[in-house]
């Protein structure tokens, strides 16, 4: 089976930077990124932003995505 993992990507406008995070939690953990999203991550959670379109206010753009990697072979450790 292909190995796959969701991520959350934010492009912060301002400083045109590309951020990616393993979940909105760890999205709202970041310090630099969090104050910038103009909402709590209970309401983001809520209103499950991100996840069917971008959501995009002044400062970033957030999308949803997944990661691929290599299918891994039995056995195969990482």
């Amino acid at each position: 089976m292909r190995a796959f993992r969701n991520i959350v990507h934010v492009y912060v406008k301002d400083t045109k930077k590309d951020y990616y995070y393993v979940s909105g939690a760890a999205l709202f953990d970041d310090p630099e990124v969090q104050p910038l999203m103009g909402m709590a991550y209970k309401t983001f959670r809520k209103h499950k932003y991100g996840l069917a379109e971008p959501y995009e206010n002044e400062h970033v753009v957030v999308k949803r995505g997944v990661l691929l990697g290599h299918d891994k072979e039995e056995g195969q450790t990482e």
